[in-house]
C-alpha cells in the first residue's frame, strides 16, 4: 500500500479536526505499524477482521496494542469508510496499576536537586504546583501568568492561563505565590522574551526534550 495515500488524508483529517500534533503523531505511528504488517495487501478494504485480530495479537505490550487498535480503528472509520470494521474485534484489556505517588519531601528533593539550573528548577516547580503535563510549560507565554485580587478574600493570587491543554482546551488555575516568586527570580536571571522559557539561538521556545 502506498504510504502517501494512507497517511496524508488521515493527517489532514486530524488537523482539520483540530487534534494536537503530538496526538496526530501517535495515531500515525499506530497506522504505520499496521501498514508495515500488511505491506503486501493491495488495499485496506481487503483486510478482514480476522487479519486485524491476528495483527493486534502480534503486539506484545497491552498499552501499545490498545493505542494501535485505537489508531487503526479511527483510520478505518474516517478514511476507508468502514466504521463497523472493528465491531467483532474485542477491546484491549490493559492491566491497571496504581500510580506511584511521591511524598511532598520527595518532590521538594527533586526540585531542590536542580538548584544549580534555575530554569529547570522553575519548570519543575511550575509543573508540580500546577499539575502540568510536560508539554504545557514550553508553550507558556509570559503573559499567561499574572497576579490578581481574589474576589472573595481580597488577597493577591497568581493566575495561570494554560493554553491548548488536553482535548485542545484552555484552563485557568491558581498557582502558589511561592511559585510565582521563583518565576520572577528566574526571569531576572534569564530575561526571557515572549515565551516564559526560551530556547537557544533560533529556537523561540524551550523543548520537551530539553526538560527531560
Amino acid at each position: 500500500m502506498n504510504p502517501e495515500i494512507i497517511f496524508e488524508p488521515f493527517r489532514e483529517w486530524m488537523r482539520a479536526k483540530g487534534m494536537a500534533e503530538s496526538s496526530i503523531g501517535t495515531y500515525l505511528t499506530g497506522v504505520n505499524a499496521w501498514n508495515v504488517f500488511f505491506n503486501e495487501v493491495e488495499h485496506p478494504k481487503n483486510i478482514s477482521s480476522s487479519d486485524l485480530i491476528r495483527f493486534l495479537g502480534s503486539i506484545k505490550c497491552p498499552h501499545t496494542r490498545k493505542s494501535i487498535r485505537c489508531s487503526v480503528k479511527l483510520f478505518y472509520e474516517v478514511i476507508i469508510h468502514q466504521p463497523r470494521k472493528f465491531d467483532n474485534i474485542p477491546p484491549v484489556q490493559v492491566p491497571e496499576a496504581l500510580p506511584i505517588i511521591l511524598t511532598a519531601d520527595e518532590v521538594y528533593a527533586i526540585i531542590d536537586s536542580k538548584k544549580d539550573n534555575r530554569k529547570h528548577q522553575t519548570i519543575l516547580q511550575l509543573i508540580y504546583s500546577g499539575g502540568l503535563r510536560i508539554s504545557e510549560p514550553v508553550r507558556t507565554l509570559q503573559s499567561h501568568i499574572w497576579q490578581d485580587k481574589d474576589f472573595i478574600s481580597g488577597n493577591t493570587i497568581t493566575k495561570y492561563h494554560i493554553t491548548n491543554s488536553k482535548g485542545a482546551k484552555d484552563r485557568l488555575i491558581v498557582i502558589p505565590n511561592e511559585t510565582n516568586n521563583m518565576i520572577e527570580e528566574y526571569k531576572k536571571e534569564y530575561c526571557p522574551v515572549n515565551y516564559l522559557f526560551n530556547g537557544w539561538k533560533q529556537e523561540p521556545q524551550y523543548t520537551e526534550r530539553s526538560i527531560g
